[in-house]
């Protein structure tokens, strides 16, 4: 049960991620899904032409036997041209896809007007995640994507062409290669899992490895010599990774062998039946090239549906995170588009400050005003006071009946301190750090500033 509900969620999410792809381009999109299927389908019209052509060719009608070479000649110059063409719209669909898909997340991020989400960690594994990718996923999705939808094209048509030589044969053939294939998929997947991007054991390696490679830590690394222990902490959580999946890894291997070894009697089995008939004259001669080729296109096919199959999954899971991250919407009540209209002019005067424990005047009888829409910059040494002088009036907040908290013109947050201590976490965190600056309010007040 819960395999088929994977199944279900895969199929879901790819038709999501395929609605998606139609927003970018309906035009491009509509010229895929028609050049697509005729691609899939040319390998097997060839086939089958090609054993109607070698039974014209030991005894039938001339005229008819010059009208399927024309038919097979044409289809194969049609099958020739199919693939560039279907790769320059896949280009051209590529372009618009990923100019939608990231500008669809930076809209998002300005409709986040609380920046809340922030302080969880798994939303930033996310959307780090999505903008780190966001530049080839979009190639992933539509090859990918395509290369899936041609291989189910071609494997549904060559199993007609073979079920209208022996319909036991090509169920059987089947029936083995299906389980040998979701068997192949789950390793793949599994390795996808625990060894890309998609884990939080995978993020470790990619931390660990990064660190030591990384222009913003490279000085504490060499001063600290931590190269050691980066890449212990590296070889040991790989270890940890590659234990946990590898008894599954054998396991899966093992049946999946014993699947193609039973694809390869059936095949073997096939074959034999096909030359018999050939030979009693059930069959035409050119059915043994043709039942021989089918095979070949067969198994390959599902070793590539596979495949793509597997590598389309990672992407999926990009495009899953995208859609959560789309989904998330501002706390009720608060849209972020309310601006402050009442503030006129800001004012300080006779602002002096110092530090706990410091002999020294940090602020030192500050006096300046600041009016709505103007913008002034504060330029002195380290250590001048600047910082201190943007962050000193939060120490304020506690007399106050109720506190604005703005950026760049927009209200994050109007209410009394005590409530937005407990409902809007960017402001807990700047009273928080503004807490190991000052001990008390009282001190605050004893500067005899005034704003």
């Amino acid at each position: 049960m819960k395999q088929i509900q994977s199944v279900f969620n895969y199929i879901n999410l790819y038709i999501k991620s395929f609605r998606f792809v139609c927003r970018s381009s309906g035009k491009l999109t509509a010229a895929l899904l028609l050049l697509v299927p005729v691609q899939a389908l040319l390998p097997t019209v060839t086939l089958y032409l090609t054993d109607r052509i070698i039974s014209q060719i030991q005894s039938g009608d001339p005229d008819l036997l010059a009208l399927l070479l024309a038919v097979w000649g044409t289809a194969f110059i049609a099958g020739n041209l199919a693939s560039p063409m279907v790769t320059f719209v896949q280009g051209q669909l590529t372009d618009r896809l990923t100019y939608r898909l990231n500008l669809s997340i930076m809209e998002q991020s300005e409709r986040l007007q609380t920046i809340d989400h922030y302080e969880d960690s798994k939303f930033r594994d996310q959307i780090s995640l999505l903008s780190s990718e966001s530049s080839w996923r979009p190639v992933n999705l539509l090859v990918f994507g395509t290369s899936l939808m041609m291989n189910a094209i071609s494997l549904v048509s060559m199993f007609m062409l073979l079920c209208s030589f022996q319909p036991v044969i090509a169920v059987l053939l089947f029936a083995a290669l299906i389980p040998q294939g979701v068997l192949s998929y789950k390793i793949q997947q599994q390795a996808f899992e625990t060894l890309v991007s998609n884990s939080e054991d995978s993020r470790k390696l990619a931390y660990y490895s990064e660190t030591l490679l990384s222009a913003a830590h490279i000085k504490e690394v060499r001063l600290y010599k931590l190269y050691g222990f980066f890449q212990n902490k590296y070889r040991s959580a790989y270890r940890r990774i590659h234990a946990s999946v590898q008894k599954g890894r054998v396991r899966q291997c093992v049946f999946a062998s014993a699947f193609l070894i039973l694809t390869g009697v059936v095949s073997v089995l096939g074959f034999c039946h096909i030359a018999y008939a050939v030979r009693g004259h059930r069959l035409d001669v050119g059915t043994i090239l043709v039942y021989t080729s089918a095979i070949v296109y067969t198994i390959q096919g599902i070793s590539r549906f596979v495949e793509d199959s597997s590598l389309l999954y990672d992407t999926l899971l990009y495009m899953s995170n995208l859609f959560s991250y789309l989904a998330i919407e501002n706390a009720a009540g608060f849209d972020g588009t309310r601006e402050w209209t009442d503030f006129g002019e800001m004012k300080v005067e006779n602002l002096s400050f110092r530090y706990p424990q410091c002999e020294k005047q940090v602020l030192d009888e500050v006096s300046f005003s600041v009016k709505k829409g103007e913008k002034i910059a504060i330029v002195g040494e380290n250590g001048a006071g600047k910082s201190t002088l943007v962050t000193h009036r939060m120490a304020s907040v506690r007399d106050a009946d109720k506190v604005l908290f703005l950026r760049d013109g927009r209200v994050l947050g109007f209410d009394a301190h005590e409530v937005l201590l407990r409902t809007n976490g960017h402001y807990r965190e700047i009273c928080q750090m503004q807490a190991s600056m000052y001990q008390d309010l009282e001190k605050g007040k004893k500067n005899g500033s005034k704003v």
